[in-house]
């Protein structure tokens, strides 16, 4: 942690002197149930965040010097221990726009991780790398376009898991969405689309949980919500591959979930 001190150290006196712009996202999920797994038949899960960023503008060329907090909550109706808890994220990146839609960001951040269940508290330095994408693939058409996104990120899991420091977690969900048509006599009016996605969750100790792939596709209803916020009700099929202990599942499922973009 001693290098990545040094760099935020040298990199902020440049930083500053740039207007910075804020912006704040609240965003969240309801899905039931959890997975495909049997054991996840009645499982309702629930995942809230609320980030508060400060973009300082360029710096060392081309990077983006960005400062932000995040309050994540989690909790499912069979009280699991690993799925409830809370987690207060202060960190900074540097943020590289690959191409148009693309982003990379490489930084860190310090948790604050309650695990409310079980009693448990972890606070660690961990570093991150995270990647963005949201592309149209389609000139936009009202009722008629084609949305490429994704994210996927690396980060050492000492902030979630505490005892494993060294353990290297990756994952990420890459989807296509067609928006089909309009439902013009609902105000707001939202659209009504398909869509096809794959999700993976991998780490390098080959723990069950954390190695698996999910492919999934189904309908999706959006609404258009404060400004340029949105809520999405999905029906989907899942796949749900975990492939350390050789075991597949799949079932369908219901979501909601929500981005909610502000300024304070």
């Amino acid at each position: 942690m001693k290098k990545i001190t040094f760099l935020l150290m040298s990199i902020i006196p440049n930083a500053v002197i740039a207007a910075p712009q804020t912006s704040s996202v609240f965003s969240g999920s309801l899905v039931f149930p959890n997975s495909a797994l049997p054991s996840d038949d009645d499982n309702l899960n629930a995942e809230t965040t609320l980030t508060h960023s400060v973009n300082y503008g360029r710096v060392l060329g081309t990077a983006d010097f960005i400062l932000y907090s995040a309050l994540f909550g989690a909790r499912d109706s069979q009280d699991n221990r690993f799925a409830s808890k809370q987690r207060l994220s202060i960190g900074a990146k540097l943020r590289y726009e690959l191409f148009a839609g693309a982003k990379v960001a490489f930084g860190a951040r310090y948790d604050m991780d309650n695990r409310d269940l079980s009693q448990t508290r972890y606070k660690r330095w961990i570093a991150t790398a995270d990647f963005d994408l949201w592309k149209r693939l389609n000139p936009a058409k009202d009722g008629d376009q084609i949305v490429l996104s994704g994210w996927a990120n690396l980060r050492n899991s000492a902030g979630r898991d505490g005892a494993r420091a060294d353990n290297w977690v990756g994952q990420g969900r890459f989807e296509v969405a067609r928006e089909i048509t309009r439902l013009r006599h609902i105000d707001p009016a939202p659209s009504v689309g398909v869509f096809l996605g794959a999700g993976f969750v991998t780490d390098h100790e080959g723990l069950d949980y954390n190695n698996k792939v999910k492919i999934d596709g189904g309908i999706r209803l959006k609404w258009p919500i404060y400004d340029r916020g949105n809520l999405n009700l999905n029906l989907r099929y899942t796949a749900d591959r975990r492939y350390i202990s050789d075991e597949t599942h799949h079932g369908p499922s219901i979501s909601m979930s929500w981005y909610v973009p502000f300024n304070f």
